[in-house]
């Protein structure tokens, strides 16, 4: 498959929305995909890229696991991208330190540093939120307690 070959498949894609139309383009990608041996890493984030649109989060990662580091950084993003789409977040901090080993001063090194980090803190603060809200709740019930237990204790020894 030649890159024009891959970039019109690309716009047909982005352009039409029709469901069935988009459906028939990802059956033929998934029917050559097999039989192709590309070694160009353009095309290869080019196909991943398709496979992103369409939510197939699993099949991107492995037509990326096939280009290095190295020749493209973009694919490592992207890979990055997929990881935290599916919460590997694990998987992409791993990703991004073969990315920052490669090249760190890059921009698409620092963006996707900047990617794993957010997603990284969302969900400490996610986290944060559950334990805050938690020891609320329970703090509520101590206060509670504390009271209905002095009130028993008061109506224990007077009697009313």
């Amino acid at each position: 498959m030649f890159n024009w070959q891959v970039l019109l498949i690309f716009a047909k894609f982005k352009c039409f929305f029709f469901v069935w139309y988009r459906v028939s383009i990802i059956r033929d990608l998934d029917g050559q995909i097999g039989s192709l041996n590309v070694t160009n890493p353009i095309v290869l984030l080019i196909i991943a890229n398709i496979y992103a649109l369409d939510e197939n989060y699993e099949a991107a990662l492995k037509v990326l696991h096939s280009v290095d580091v190295a020749s493209l950084l973009e694919s490592s993003a992207l890979a990055i991208q997929m990881y935290l789409k599916l919460d590997r977040h694990d998987l992409a901090k791993k990703e991004l330190k073969r990315l920052t080993d490669t090249d760190e001063d890059a921009i698409i090194t620092q963006l996707a540093m900047a990617w794993v980090y957010m997603a990284t803190v969302n969900e400490i603060f996610f986290k944060f939120e559950d334990a805050k809200n938690f020891l609320k709740f329970n703090w509520i019930h101590f206060k509670i307690g504390r009271k209905i237990a002095g009130c028993l204790f008061h109506i224990s020894r007077t009697g009313r």
